[in-house]
């Protein structure tokens, strides 16, 4: 389950017996669930968090933020990449099972490798802008796993 409330810039995920949370706080965050007990930070950013998604199997976890970069982060254990290639703050994420997509303020969308973290694609496909919040998109992404070939 997915909770995303984009005006205030949160995002909550529900997995199993844990929610993720995420909003101007530059870190995400773990939580029990349905308790609600902080358990910790699953990761810290020199920026706000922008955007994260979790994988179909809901074990891995991609992070946005606004330092342009993105993290992967297996949420068994709590292992973290950090992946470079955008040259201006994450828009948005998707996950697949082995690939994700990323979209940012420098006008690109980018498919990556869950393995090697290598760019598997890039595109040009949205208009530039040097802040999340004074980008005239959006630039959602989503993989529908109905008509995902993996």
């Amino acid at each position: 389950a997915v909770v995303s409330t984009q005006s205030t810039g949160t995002y909550i995920y529900q997995w199993g017996d844990f929610l993720a949370a995420a909003s101007e706080s530059w870190s995400l965050q773990k939580w029990s669930y349905p308790e609600g007990d902080k358990i910790g930070f699953l990761g810290k950013f020199a920026g706000n968090v922008t955007h994260f998604s979790l994988n179909f199997s809901q074990t891995k976890i991609v992070v946005g933020s606004e330092e342009f970069t993105i993290k992967l982060i297996d949420l068994k254990s709590e292992n973290q990449d950090t992946i470079k290639g955008h040259t201006a703050p994450i828009l948005r994420t998707a996950f697949g099972e082995s690939y994700f997509a990323s979209s940012s303020c420098d006008g690109s969308m980018r498919i990556w490798s869950v393995e090697s973290h290598e760019q598997l694609m890039t595109r040009d496909l949205y208009p530039r802008s040097g802040d999340v919040d004074l980008s005239k998109v959006s630039a959602p992404l989503h993989f529908d796993r109905h008509l995902m070939k993996e």
